[in-house]
């Protein structure tokens, strides 16, 4: 067997560690992205309601939207 067998196993179990994590890590990015986009349509969804009903700080919550997504474009 000698000593780098030993170095081979345990680089193995390394590795299906890092893999077992890196799938974690993806399926809670995924999570998070869908509580944002929820996030982001109730947030729209209180703005519009706002904004039919003559509200001023549902106007600049609106242009603070505007504002932010063109910030994510550049």
């Amino acid at each position: 067997m000698g000593l780098f067998g030993l170095f081979g196993r345990r680089k193995n179990s390394e590795l299906a560690q890092l893999r077992e994590m890196v799938g974690a890590l993806s399926a809670e990015r995924d999570s998070l992205k869908s509580l944002c986009n929820a996030k982001d349509a109730a947030v729209k969804s209180i703005i519009s309601d706002g904004l039919r009903h003559g509200s001023s700080e549902a106007g600049k919550a609106m242009v603070d939207l505007r504002e932010y997504y063109k910030s994510l474009r550049k």
